[in-house]
């Protein structure tokens, strides 16, 4: 099946309607679209929170005081977790965000928006022509732009 969007030309400044062979789905699965917007946002997250582990604090190896004589409860370092300037015991660190999501559902959910978008009638092509300095032709690139 073939539509017909508006096509703005950058270069003269006009509006013409240009014919694309694009088969516009009915049935929107809401579900498929939130499921795909949901992994692409996950992916994109970053994981900064860390706290170092008594094993990656500087500081000495030695024990702080005697193992016996001293009245005092034993300890073997002073980067343990209960002393001030010592490691955490259970921090954050180390968390991967992924979550993949199979190309047959990406290109689905592509497809259910671009649909959803030419029924309401806001979608139109960006074309501009672009000067390629190797061997001096033209090279004509489209855009989808949504409103």
């Amino acid at each position: 099946m073939s539509i017909k969007l508006d096509t703005y030309n950058t270069a003269d400044n006009k509006v013409t309607k240009s014919q694309f062979n694009f088969e516009v789905i009915e049935d929107i699965n809401i579900g498929l679209l939130h499921q795909v917007v949901k992994s692409n946002r996950t992916n994109y997250r970053n994981n900064t929170a860390s706290v170092k582990t008594r094993s990656q604090v500087s500081g000495t190896g030695a024990k702080p005081w005697a193992q016996k004589g001293t009245g005092r409860a034993r300890q073997g370092s002073l980067r343990s977790p209960q002393f001030v300037g010592g490691g955490i015991a259970h921090g954050p660190g180390g968390r991967v965000y992924l979550d993949r999501t199979p190309k047959k559902m990406k290109k689905k959910s592509l497809n259910m928006a671009i649909s959803q978008r030419i029924k309401e009638e806001a979608l139109f092509v960006n074309e501009k022509e672009i000067i390629k300095y190797g061997n001096f032709s033209k090279d004509k690139r489209r855009s989808l732009i949504c409103n």
